[in-house]
């Protein structure tokens, strides 16, 4: 693997096409559905900039703590910039990964990759999305994402032809419809 496919690069990318996605959003926009079910953007994004702070956390050994944040569409850009560069610093400093370590940033870049997916087809972007960044979070997803965990946060997989683009493909993976 490249150094600019190393999972902490891969991570940087996935954080800054979602920051660029939060960057485009308008208040008005808050309350548009989301291929999540039962979210709406607001909740969407909320999740998404709560999962910077606490995944910074599972980085430095801490586990994982339920909860939500309600940030209003104002805050959401900086709340994230600033989150996303609590958890490259934090990886960063762990210098080599472990095996654990390796799984639990490979999950990051698969959450950010598939919520930048889940974004843009919210506001019906019209760019393109990291191929890259996705074809990794796919390969995790692949792995990792287990029948058992399918029904809560994820529904079964879609099918979708091999050659749609990476993000679609990620998001047919995790139950969206691309």
């Amino acid at each position: 693997m490249t150094s600019e496919n190393s999972p902490a690069d891969l991570l940087a990318r996935a954080l800054r096409q979602a920051e660029e996605l939060i960057a485009t959003l308008t208040p008005d926009q808050a309350s548009l559905p989301t291929p999540c079910a039962e979210w709406d953007l607001r909740t969407l994004v909320n999740h998404v900039v709560r999962d910077t702070d606490q995944f910074t956390k599972m980085a430095t050994g801490a586990k994982w703590e339920p909860g939500e944040i309600a940030l209003g569409p104002d805050q959401w850009l900086s709340a994230f910039a600033s989150g996303s560069a609590g958890l490259l610093s934090a990886w960063r400093e762990q210098g080599a990964l472990d095996a654990a370590n390796t799984n639990r940033i490979s999950q990051q870049i698969a959450e950010f990759s598939v919520h930048g997916w889940d974004i843009a087809r919210s506001t019906a972007y019209k760019g393109e999305l990291d191929a890259d960044v996705a074809a990794f979070g796919l390969q995790w997803a692949k792995q990792a994402l287990k029948p058992e965990y399918r029904g809560t946060a994820f529904g079964p997989e879609v099918k979708i032809a091999n050659e749609a683009p990476e993000a679609d493909r990620l998001a047919a993976f995790f139950g969206r419809q691309p």
